[in-house]
């Protein structure tokens, strides 16, 4: 294979591994996950294995970067699947929901990483909000702020 070929395939793979974090932390459905899998197999002559998986709602078993037992959910996972869900700090409460989940599951997720106590007060800091126990409208440039800390870890 050349270079060009590899690049794409290693680009393939980790937008995959992406797509596959979100999904396990709620950040993306199952549905948009299989259908970038779908539009990858249509442009592609000879699709990878991981891809049909992936379209079929199976779990990606031939690629070992999609293994989360062998190459588990790391920091920079969490900051891409961050990134990916951002805007949520800008919509209404239920917005603001999902994002303390995702960011709570995450965190679990990744246990030991540089961003776990990011992540977890991220959770707790909206969830403190959205029960009454602190302002939200006080609390958004610290969250905004450690939201950015997270995007930021993996550029």
């Amino acid at each position: 294979m050349n270079d060009i070929v590899l690049d794409y395939l290693s680009t393939m793979v980790e937008t995959a591994r992406e797509l596959l974090v979100a999904q396990s932390v709620g950040a993306v459905p199952r549905a948009a996950l299989v259908e970038w899998a779908d539009a990858q197999i249509a442009a592609a002559d000879k699709p990878p294995y991981f891809l049909i998986a992936m379209s079929m709602g199976e779990p990606p078993e031939d690629e070992d970067r999609l293994d989360f037992h062998k190459n588990p959910i790391d920091d920079n996972d969490c900051s891409r699947v961050v990134a990916r869900v951002t805007d949520l700090a800008l919509g209404g409460e239920e917005d603001l929901r999902t994002l303390s989940k995702i960011c709570l599951r995450l965190g679990q997720k990744v246990q030991d990483g540089a961003l776990v106590g990011s992540l977890l007060w991220l959770s707790d800091e909206i969830d403190l909000c959205l029960g009454g126990y602190k302002d939200l409208q006080t609390s958004m440039p610290e969250i905004r702020r450690e939201l950015k800390h997270c995007v930021e870890y993996a550029a």
